[in-house]
């Protein structure tokens, strides 16, 4: 009983080195957990899409390569402008550096959700976007008392400009 959830924690501390993928979309409320979000960070910004890429797994894991998710595919933008709107009544958001403008940022395929999936699907590398996204502090409690927490970044906008 102990292994499957070792297994999603494993997978959490690789998110903590730069992997941006949602690797708990199996997880629900029906299985016995309870979920905690926390927003951090709120931004909105102008970029310019640069493409998509693969990004392979990183070998971090006990689960890795053949049994972990890690490898994803990203769209990569160049951020011209960001705004950046702190929660200040999040507890967590002193550990957080703000993204920066002239930054590349990659977002997982997997952060997309699906109404801004087929404007995802379409763009052409050198396209303008308006991008918004959210930074989350989230806290997953499964039955027994055992918990993972990780961030995710949901992707809350995306339009061609």
């Amino acid at each position: 009983k102990f292994f499957p959830f070792r297994a999603k924690l494993f997978a959490v501390s690789c998110r903590c080195c730069g992997f941006s993928g949602s690797l708990f979309t199996n997880m629900s409320e029906e299985q016995g957990q309870r979920v905690e979000r926390e927003n951090m960070y709120r931004y909105a910004c102008e970029a310019q899409f640069k493409g998509k890429q693969h990004q392979p797994c990183r070998h971090r894991t006990s689960l890795c390569p053949d049994q972990c998710g890690h490898a994803v595919d990203v769209l990569v933008f160049h951020l011209d402008n960001v705004n950046a709107t702190k929660n200040d009544d999040s507890t967590h958001v002193r550990w957080v550096t703000p993204v920066e403008v002239g930054r590349d940022h990659m977002i997982s395929t997997g952060n997309i959700p699906a109404d801004l999936a087929p404007v995802a699907d379409a763009l052409v590398e050198g396209q303008r976007v308006a991008l918004g996204w959210d930074h989350d502090y989230v806290t997953r409690h499964e039955a027994g008392g055992r918990s993972a927490s990780f961030p995710e970044h949901p992707v809350t906008a995306l339009t061609l400009l």
